[in-house]
């Protein structure tokens, strides 16, 4: 019962966006240890994204701006516009970063060119590091292992922050090769 009720809160959370979503996994963690809790959390994204999907897939973006706040939209929006062929790695590297709000992505990500499968498979990968930190934070906090608990997260965020830098990185590089294409094909 327990797990079912967790599930229930973490589909409300994907869908009313505005809930944090970090302390469902910390309880889901707590309730049902790391790989119990991720399970469970897991279980809660995958039915609700596909729900998600399936509803912006039939309705469009008028459900999605009503949900969705029109400066988050715009932003990811503008992203994705700047680097049409990066789409995927963009929602990847959104949904990676701990300090991106992830469930509004669900809305925005499910009026893309991509099946549903391939969407929630990318989300599902992007946010291992952070659901299983938070799971694995939910067990230490019973533990009362508060060196364990700030370890866990400075990792995640450093690894974050690393991967974000490379990405930027990448992108810029990208940047410049098309610009330098450009001039090529105007001379």
């Amino acid at each position: 019962f327990g797990s079912l009720v967790i599930i229930l809160l973490e589909i409300l959370k994907v869908f009313v966006v505005i809930l944090p979503g970090e302390p469902i996994e910390i309880l889901a963690g707590m309730c049902f240890g790391p790989i119990g809790g991720l399970i469970v959390i897991y279980t809660g994204i995958v039915l609700s994204t596909f729900v998600i999907s399936k509803i912006v897939k039939k309705f469009g973006i008028e459900i999605v701006k009503d949900i969705v706040s029109e400066e988050k939209f715009n932003k990811v929006n503008d992203i994705i516009k700047t680097y049409p062929k990066r789409v995927e790695n963009i929602i990847f590297i959104l949904y990676f970063l701990p300090i991106v709000p992830k469930d509004f992505l669900t809305y925005i990500g499910s009026l893309l060119p991509m099946s549903t499968r391939k969407f929630i498979f990318i989300s599902l990968i992007a946010r291992f590091p952070a659901v299983f930190s938070s799971t694995f934070v939910g067990t230490k906090i019973l533990d009362a292992d508060i060196k364990l608990i700030v370890l866990t997260y400075v990792i995640t965020y450093s690894i974050s922050l690393i991967i974000m830098g490379i990405y930027k990185l990448q992108c810029s590089k990208i940047e410049k090769q098309e610009e330098n294409n450009k001039e090529i094909e105007a001379k």
